[in-house]
C-alpha cells in the first residue's frame, strides 16, 4: 500500500509567529488565548482558563491554519541555502573590490560599499513604470 502525502508549498511571508496571548498582564487571574499570525492574517483561538489548555489549543490552531507549511523570507538567510547565498555575495563583492583596485579589502575604508555595483554591474532598464 502506497501513501501519497500532498503538501502545498505556500508563498513566502514576511512574518510568522505562534504564541499564547494573555488576557491581561497586570492581574493574577488571567485567561489565555492561542494566537497564530501568518503574514497580515491573525487568528485567535478560544480563551482558556489555564496556560496548558491554551498550549494544547495552539497546536490544533497551527494545524488548522497550516502554519508549518508557510516559509518566511527570513528563512532564506539561514541554513545551508542561506550560507550559500551569503558566500556568493561575499565572492561577488571581493571580485568587485579587486576589479576596482582594492586588493586590501581588510582596510576599513575598503570595506565600504561605494557604488561598485553601479560601476561594474549592468542594471536592466526594462521597468515599464
Amino acid at each position: 500500500m502506497t501513501t501519497l502525502l500532498n503538501t502545498t508549498k505556500r508563498e513566502k511571508v514576511t512574518l510568522k509567529k505562534s504564541e499564547i496571548y494573555p488576557s491581561n498582564y497586570h492581574l493574577e487571574e488571567k485567561q489565555y488565548a492561542p494566537m497564530v499570525v501568518i503574514g497580515a492574517d491573525t487568528t485567535f483561538g478560544a480563551w482558556c482558563n489555564t496556560k496548558e489548555e491554551a498550549v494544547a489549543r495552539l497546536n490544533h490552531l497551527e494545524i488548522a491554519t497550516d502554519y508549518h507549511n508557510y516559509s518566511t523570507k527570513e528563512e532564506e538567510g539561514t541554513g545551508k541555502e542561506g550560507a550559500k547565498r551569503q558566500s556568493d555575495r561575499v565572492r561577488i563583492m571581493n571580485e568587485l573590490y579587486i576589479k576596482d583596485g582594492r586588493e586590501d579589502i581588510t582596510h576599513p575604508m575598503h570595506a565600504l560599499f561605494t557604488g561598485l555595483a553601479e560601476k561594474y554591474v549592468e542594471v536592466s532598464n526594462n521597468n515599464p513604470k
